[in-house]
């Protein structure tokens, strides 16, 4: 109804809400903020990856998901495995 980026800016903003609330309240406003970062930084990634334009095939989508998703992920990591208490706050 309001487009493909309002459409993925929302998942994502709710998906980060979703995940910042439990870690904010297990841990504290810095690993909550991280972990909410993660599906922010998601939302930018999947509308770059829509944005350019496709020549020779999908090729470069895998490469480029994988990258996407690991790059960031001590943002998604560490918050749990504090949250979880198996690191130090």
């Amino acid at each position: 109804r309001f487009g493909r980026v309002a459409g993925v800016v929302a998942t994502f903003t709710v998906s980060a809400l979703l995940h910042f609330y439990p870690i904010y309240i297990s841990t504290d406003l810095r690993n909550g903020a991280m972990m909410g970062s993660y599906f922010l930084i998601q939302a930018v990634l999947v509308l770059f990856e829509g944005s350019v334009p496709q020549r020779g095939g999908h090729r470069w989508k895998r490469p480029f998901a994988y990258v996407a998703v690991l790059a960031p992920i001590p943002l998604f990591v560490f918050p749990a495995l504090r949250a979880l208490g198996l690191l130090p706050l």
